[in-house]
């Protein structure tokens, strides 16, 4: 795969959407922090049994998630914008919800799901746990609490990250091809100690817009790719808009 030739451009693509990529995390992880907090509180000793409220806290996360990717659409663009003054693109409004439809659609309630069913996971391995300690379930509700509010340091800005990535990814990619452009460039722009070779080899690889890269990504944070080609990483997917 060819190399881009115009690295200044694309860079500066790049920082822009990191940037604007960041914004949103920090925003939403707040949001994310809000609902394990919630799931947290519905912990309830009934005396025979403990109950946990995953309706609201599903709830809870389809409706941030659901923020989380308008936010990221409208960053991506502003970024994007401010570049290439993409806006005065005929029905641009009309590309712009179709981005955020399309993504929410096919997305959201999925992403909904695989985080409800891990955290529910953890919740009943601990209960299984306890029980068979002999523990009573006030104990056991107690501690299910704390854990709880646990996850929530080390799982919401993960998910921040990964969700906001994926939906910048994906709307900076579906912007460009509805803005008829034919190339993108992979930038590899930092991870430290979570750096993936093949992520770093491909660094400045161009490629046509509707071929994946070397990696097999169409784009970085691909909505469709595993977790490990994901979960912390900082790469970014650049276009040669031309208005």
């Amino acid at each position: 795969m060819a190399k881009t030739k115009n690295k200044k451009e694309m860079l500066k693509q790049a920082k822009a959407l990191k940037q604007a990529r960041g914004r949103v995390t920090k925003a939403i992880k707040k949001k994310i922090d809000a609902s394990f907090k919630e799931l947290a509180y519905s912990i309830e000793d009934t005396g025979t049994t403990i109950k946990v409220n995953f309706k609201i806290f599903e709830s809870s996360m389809f409706t941030t998630l659901a923020l989380t990717h308008k936010q990221s659409v409208k960053a991506t663009i502003e970024a994007v914008d401010k570049i290439y003054k993409i806006r005065k693109i005929e029905n641009f409004v009309q590309i712009e919800d179709k981005i955020l439809e399309s993504f929410n659609k096919k997305y959201a309630s999925k992403t909904v799901k695989r985080i409800s069913d891990n955290t529910r996971e953890k919740i009943n391995k601990i209960i299984m746990e306890r029980q068979s300690q002999g523990i009573n379930n006030k104990q056991i509700a107690r501690e299910l609490r704390e854990n709880v509010t646990g996850m929530t340091k080390s799982r919401s800005l993960t998910i921040a990250r990964t969700e906001t990535a994926k939906a910048t990814g994906y709307s900076t990619n579906e912007l460009a091809k509805q803005t008829l452009v034919n190339k993108k460039v992979w930038i590899h722009s930092g991870g430290g100690r979570t750096d993936r070779q093949e992520h770093v080899s491909i660094d400045g690889e161009e490629v046509d817009i509707d071929k994946p890269f070397s990696n097999g990504l169409m784009y970085a944070h691909d909505s469709s790719a595993t977790a490990k080609d994901v979960i912390n990483c900082y790469c970014i997917t650049t276009y040669k808009f031309k208005i």
